[in-house]
């Protein structure tokens, strides 16, 4: 959350920017302008947090309902492929939004690609823990692993 705090000024900067002339007229005061875009950036805030608290909880039952088997990182936290795929989809995205000033990162090459490639990788690296199920599961992972990385490539 502290890297979509981050983005914040630079959304705020790209919907000055983009305001209709007409909303700005009919409006007429810009510091009304100012604080119904000042409301709405907090509003997005809230809504984002609530938004990823789903998506998180999401892979969280996928981890315990789909692939049950987790890792262990550090000695002490249990994690599950689904998270990995959360944790990679999520945070690159935003780190790189934040660090390069960009404010749609669908606008750059290879971002459709990149969410599928994640789920492969977490699959990959998680694979002795889903090799020995049937075929059909197996596709019931992937199938999962794909639509939980896209989930965010698309909202």
């Amino acid at each position: 959350m502290a890297l979509v705090a981050l983005r914040l000024p630079l959304t705020r900067k790209y919907l000055n920017a983009n305001v209709p002339a007409d909303v700005v007229s009919e409006i007429g005061d810009d510091r009304l302008l100012s604080l119904s875009m000042t409301v709405g950036t907090v509003l997005f805030f809230l809504v984002y947090a609530v938004i990823i608290a789903l998506y998180f909880s999401l892979a969280a039952l996928l981890d315990k309902r789909v692939i049950p088997g987790k890792s262990v990182l550090a000695g002490r936290f249990n994690i599950g492929a689904f998270f990995v795929i959360a944790i990679l989809v999520t945070i690159p995205v935003n780190l790189f939004s934040v660090v390069f000033g960009v404010i749609q990162p669908r606008d750059v090459p290879g971002y459709w690609a990149y969410f599928p490639a994640m789920a492969v990788l977490s699959l990959a690296i998680f694979h002795r823990h889903w090799r020995g199920f049937s075929t059909g599961r197996k596709f019931l992972v992937v199938l999962s692993a794909i639509d939980l990385s896209t989930f965010v490539a698309i909202g």
